[in-house]
């Protein structure tokens, strides 16, 4: 500690500040907190609204992250929806802007938040919050809303002194929840905000005992805001009763020291009601060292904090200063030392006392323990038989009077080199493959080695997960016996390799600079997975560094003949991760922001309607969350970028890969985010690669099924569930067989459940059965869908400007331009229909004899010629409202009617060349008006099962001419049922299937069972079939000789 701080703090202890509770020396400072804190909920304060009655509800004192009081309450797992009302009655200042509120959901669903708010006239309404699942000690904040933008009312209560109450938190949970939910302290914040973009910062720990996890990964503590002043709640810090001193140090990702500062403090209540101020510095990603020490001034634990600015007016830098934290390598923030070869010692650099012991551990570049003692005039010996080029771990700590007061981690670098393997690259020949995907940190080698050994039995292919910053953790060295050891796991017991890219999440390095995807507010809390460290992609340093990398990777391995695909893991599977639901879009970070003026310039951009006097000055527009189109030239031209921002971002992380020289497929997620996908497709099919998809579940994979199906590229389903059990996985096989090429396979996501417990043992059931689905599937040779003879088209450019959202989860919780409900008609009543958007080709539009467009006030020149082409030449299409009013210039021009003839017109039915429109007045009731419309313009479908819960699909095999049928018994609504929940439910229905004139024997595939023989006008007529809940049922048809 330098001597000024050494001065500050013995002239604030002799002056007695520190009886009030904290003090602080150098450039942190504390300030009475600004917001007012209090904890609402009281015992027995959880009402069942909807669902099963809770199996426990407490309050526990003294147990949330800021030592203050929290409510726990654990639902019953249930097949439905369940709502859970925490009751508070908190009077609100006038002055109150927003309410904010801690969660703590780790291990449990995803839940949706509503913040209940009671106005003076009695009247409740519930506002959507943000919340996620499955997520750490996180602070949401919910800014106050007019009842009109409330998402439901509730009947009116009496409200004493006409107020403005704070009325609780409604929970609404997804089928089949599990774990428990905590809620700490709620804030009430007058605070008048700067404007936006003005300040972001966002500061989260670093907890690497939990970095080995999926999601969420590597921390347990969010928080960030917009103020001028990086405040956050003191209490944080002294998160347990024994800390009473912090010493700490602020540095960026080169290792420069910005400040050393030091607190102290035992009081509870001061902690509780005091806010740390970290200093004001310029847009970049800063970290804090802090070492916690308890009354006796023993060391107790160290922490690391990821402290973010992302915008700043600061422009310069303070002045760089000595670190003063630590006297094991005193000198550097971040302890680096090299090895040179040949040389087994390493000299330590430690400002130690007479009597001090340096005890060490060494631990190899998979943080497993290879070595430890106690050294001996500051020299180690260097641990033998690691296989180089490694980054290993130096764990030291200093102890002195029988006491640690110090603990430091030094990073190791062991040189080597790394030639490319030789080899011949494998080509995949199977179709339909069951692709299973761990997301296991190298950290934890047995557990990642064991995940393999059911694998050879299911003839699975391994997606092998690379975590970047794991295996890249100092740039430019490439931790290739990492690599190395799991590829020659693969080869001894035959498994197909996926290498994946697992760049998403918490897995970015540490000394990568990215420029965190932002919403218009300047803060990261969009989608769910608010806090992950998900960088924009038109961060040019973040792209060009993991682009450098993956080259790298692929160069060495390329001709590895165990490598039968690269896995591209974009994260959440969102690119543009908006969240118009909760009223937030992102794209407004600093890089996103430059790359659009560009875009802007480069076009000529009519700077008159900017705003701004130059390209340089101009602000992406601000989304208007009114439901209505927004046809301002600004805002369709950010709308534009952002879509072409896609497809160059996947085209440059392609062309890399294909340029280092890999002939693999090329697997990667994007199913979320992207806008329209059928714009996107073609940069897929350029590259051979594969989309792969984490939504399996929902409605909205038939949607992709069908995109993917329609531009000749493979799809590979995944379900939300990590990991799905038997049901859930076989309906996700049952939507890529219903709606796709089967061209794909199926992807199973591990998560983090593969510890030994009931969920790996279950999911390892439901592998096996989905191998042996996949295996039978294949044994009958390469099939395609038969179709019904109408699809529903979708007018994206129309969804994505009302939804004002590239998401599909907004899409179908907005239902945007009736999108949820049209999914829901076709799929629950079985009408086999494709799904189109409005940017499908020609040749694949007049494979439909029936076209349903949804409605689609917004429609682009091109689109609208395309369409009238469809109907000249023979096609039905049926139009509804202001269909191709406006077009993508935002111009009232009518392009489509006026394409279809002098008759066009809304409400009417008219010929226009071969074929015919029919153009409804209104938007479509597609629950009760679809089947009638379709039924009377010649819509016709292969399989029509009797009821909603029987499932069908029709292929026919390529080769012989034989068909199969898909039957699928789906009796849940949602979430992720275990096989027990459902058994012995079986759902029997008549099923009509249409075949060509004959004879034909149906044969049950799976059980071998001969089903009978049926005359095809039998088979139209229908025949009586079951199938059990949760289980695929294949059928062949083969005709009769």
């Amino acid at each position: 500690m330098g001597n000024k701080m050494k001065s500050l703090i013995g002239t604030i202890l002799s002056a007695g500040i520190l009886s009030s509770g904290v003090f602080c020396a150098s450039g942190v400072e504390t300030e009475p907190a600004a917001a007012v804190s209090c904890f609402p909920f009281q015992p027995g304060g959880a009402e069942v609204v909807s669902g099963e009655p809770l199996l426990k509800a407490e309050v526990r004192p003294g147990a949330s992250n800021t030592r203050g009081p929290l409510f726990f309450f654990q639902p019953a797992r249930s097949g439905k929806t369940q709502s859970i009302l925490l009751k508070s009655d908190l009077p609100l200042p006038e002055s109150v802007r927003r309410i904010g509120y801690w969660i703590l959901s780790r291990g449990s669903g995803w839940c949706e938040v509503n913040v209940l708010v009671q106005e003076p006239d009695g009247n409740i309404y519930a506002y959507r919050a943000p919340a996620s699942g499955d997520s750490p000690w996180t602070f949401y904040e919910w800014e106050m809303q007019s009842p009109s933008e409330a998402v439901k009312k509730f009947a009116v209560q009496p409200n004493p002194g006409k107020l403005r109450r704070f009325r609780g938190l409604l929970v609404n949970l997804q089928p089949f929840s599990g774990g428990g939910y905590r809620f700490g302290d709620v804030v009430l914040d007058s605070a008048e905000r700067p404007a936006p973009r003005t300040w972001a910062w966002t500061l989260r720990d670093v907890a690497e005992d939990i970095s080995y996890q999926s999601a969420f990964t590597g921390f347990r503590l969010a928080y960030a805001g917009v103020e001028a002043k990086a405040r956050l709640p003191l209490v944080l810090f002294f998160n347990t009763p024994d800390v009473r001193r912090l010493r700490g140090m602020i540095y960026d990702s080169a290792g420069r020291v910005y400040d050393n500062f030091e607190l102290e403090s035992d009081d509870v209540a001061k902690l509780r009601s005091t806010d740390l101020i970290l200093p004001a510095l310029p847009r970049s990603n800063y970290w804090i060292d802090l070492h916690r020490f308890g009354a006796g001034g023993e060391l107790l634990n160290r922490q690391k904090l990821s402290y973010l600015v992302q915008f700043s007016p600061v422009t310069e830098l303070p002045p760089a200063v000595e670190p003063e934290i630590s006297a094991i390598f005193p000198d550097q923030a971040l302890p680096m030392a090299e090895v040179s070869p040949g040389n087994g010692k390493l000299r330590l650099k430690i400002a130690s006392q007479p009597g001090d012991i340096v005890k060490y551990s060494w631990f190899d570049q998979y943080k497993q323990p290879c070595g430890s003692g106690i050294a001996r005039e500051n020299e180690l010996d260097v641990p033998q038989g690691i296989a180089t080029p490694a980054l290993v771990r130096l764990e030291l700590e200093l102890e002195r009077a029988g006491k640690t007061v110090d603990r430091r981690v030094v990073r190791v670098k062991l040189p080597g080199g790394k030639p490319p393997v030789a080899g011949v690259p494998a080509v995949p020949q199977q179709f339909f493959p069951l692709d299973e995907t761990e997301t296991i940190s190298i950290t934890q080698p047995l557990l990642k080695e064991s995940f393999s050994d059911h694998m050879p039995a299911n003839g699975s292919n391994w997606s092998i997960s690379l975590y970047w910053d794991e295996i890249e953790p100092v740039r430019g060295e490439i931790q290739y016996p990492v690599i190395d050891r799991y590829l020659k796991l693969a080869r001894e017991k035959k498994i197909p390799v996926n290498l994946t890219f697992f760049i998403h999440l918490d897995h970015l390095p540490e000394w990568v600079w990215y420029d965190q995807l932002l919403d218009q507010n300047g803060q990261n809390m969009h989608y769910s997975a608010s806090f992950t460290r998900k960088f924009s992609p038109c961060s040019t340093r973040t792209v060009d560094a993991l682009c450098n990398m993956i080259s790298q990777v692929v160069k060495t391995y390329k001709d590895c003949p165990e490598i039968v695909g690269w896995n591209f893991s974009q994260g959440v599977e969102s690119f543009w991760s908006d969240a118009s639901r909760n009223r937030l879009v992102v794209g407004y970070d600093a890089a996103t922001v430059e790359a659009f003026r560009n875009y802007l310039k480069e076009r000529k951009f009519p700077l008159a309607g900017t705003g701004a006097a130059s390209y340089d000055e101009v602000q992406p527009p601000v989304p208007v969350f009114d439901g209505r189109l927004d046809l301002r030239a600004l805002y369709l031209a950010w709308e534009e970028f952002r879509q072409q921002v896609v497809n160059s971002y996947f085209e440059r992380i392609f062309s890399t890969i294909r340029a280092a020289g890999a002939t693999q497929p090329i697997k990667s997620y994007a199913g979320m985010g992207v806008g329209d996908i059928t714009r996107m497709l073609p940069v897929y099919r350029k590259y051979g690669a594969e989309l792969c998809f984490g939504g399996g579940d929902s409605p909205v994979h038939a949607f992709l099924q069908s995109q993917a199906r329609n531009a000749g590229v493979p799809l590979i389903g995944e379900s939300f569930a990590l990991p799905p059990f038997s049901p859930t996985l076989q309906f996700v096989m049952f939507t890529e067989i219903a709606y796709g090429a089967m061209t794909g396979g199926t992807n199973i996501m591990w998560g983090r459940h593969f510890s030994p417990g009931e969920v790996r043992t279950e999911a390892l059931e439901a592998s096996a059965a989905a191998a042996s689905l996949a295996k039978k599937i294949r044994s009958l040779g390469r099939s395609e869908l038969v179709t019904a003879n109408g699809a529903v088209m979708f007018g994206m450019l129309s969804m994505v400007n009302r939804s004002r959202s590239s998401m599909w989860i907004d899409w179908t919780n907005l239902n945007t331009n009736g999108f949820s409900d049209a999914l829901n008609a076709v799929i629950g009543n079985n009408l086999q229909m494709t799904f189109l958007t409005d940017a499908t080709p020609l040749e694949i539009l007049r494979r439909n004899r029936l076209i349903v467009l949804n409605d689609s006030p917004l429609l682009r020149d091109e689109s609208a010629l395309r369409l009238a082409e469809y109907v000249k030449t023979g096609g039905t299409l049926i139009l509804m409202g202001e269909a191709g009013r406006f077009n993508q210039d935002g111009k009232e021009c009518w392009t489509l009617k006026k394409s279809l003839g002098e008759e066009a017109a809304p409400g009417k039915t008219f010929r226009f060349g071969q074929g015919k429109v029919v153009w409804l007045a209104r938007p479509l009731d597609w629950n009760r008006e679809l089947m009638p419309l379709i039924g009377a313009n010649g819509f016709t479908r292969p399989v029509r099962p009797s009821g909603g819960a029987m499932r069908a699909a029709l292929r026919r095999n390529e080769t012989d001419g034989s068909y199969q049928l898909f039957l699928f018994g789906k009796t849940w609504n949602g979430g992720n049922p275990h096989a027990r929940e459902i058994a012995g439910k079986t759902v029997t229905a008549r099923v009509e299937i249409r075949l060509p004139a004959g004879s034909w024997l149906l044969t049950d595939v799976f059980d071998g069972k001969p089903l009978g023989s049926y005359t095809a006008q039998e088979l139209s007529g229908g025949i009586e079939l079951s199938a059990d809940a949760g289980k695929l049922k294949m059928i062949e048809l083969k005709r009769r000789k």
